[in-house]
């Protein structure tokens, strides 16, 4: 079926396809750093972008009224476009899903950041359960801390972050 993404065509098991003047061919797709599957399309000014597989499969087969944000993926297989594996969220709804199933993975702990450590330049510190917890006390982005404590980025402050050691 017609996705809302110019030529794209997708099946109910999630695969992509374009019209081409020999008929349909299926649209090679790549997986991102983050283990979603997408597929590159050129769009109307001739510049070409990508999107979810996903995406594109739940504009084709699933109706949208409430034009919920987020595309989902039931089982939690972000390789699982299949249209019976999806359903559209709101982006609220899709993170509580996303944190509990976070929480369960864990055994049940709770879902923390990342520890990160606030070094003044007269060397005193102060620990944060995570990288928005330090951004929100000083003021700053959560990309701003991460990237102080990456070493990427200094900071026009008397202090910067770097990574608490995690317990082995």
């Amino acid at each position: 079926m017609e996705s809302s993404y110019q030529n794209l065509y997708a099946d109910f098991e999630g695969n992509i396809y374009r019209r081409t003047k020999h008929g349909m061919k299926r649209v090679p797709t790549f997986v991102n750093n983050s283990g979603y599957e997408l597929v590159q399309f050129k769009k109307d000014n001739g510049k070409y972008t990508a999107t979810t597989v996903q995406r594109v499969v739940a504009s084709a087969w699933l109706p949208n009224p409430q034009h919920l944000s987020d595309v989902d993926h039931i089982d939690d297989n972000k390789l699982n476009n299949a249209v019976s594996n999806l359903q559209w969220l709101s982006h609220r709804d899709n993170l509580m899903k996303s944190h509990r199933f976070h929480s369960l993975a864990g055994h049940g702990s709770p879902v923390v950041g990342r520890k990160v450590i606030k070094v003044s330049k007269g060397g005193k510190k102060k620990t944060y359960r995570s990288i928005s917890a330090a951004a929100r006390d000083n003021d700053l982005s959560f990309s701003s801390v991460r990237g102080s404590a990456n070493h990427q980025m200094t900071l026009d402050r008397p202090y910067y972050f770097e990574f608490a050691q995690e317990d082995m």
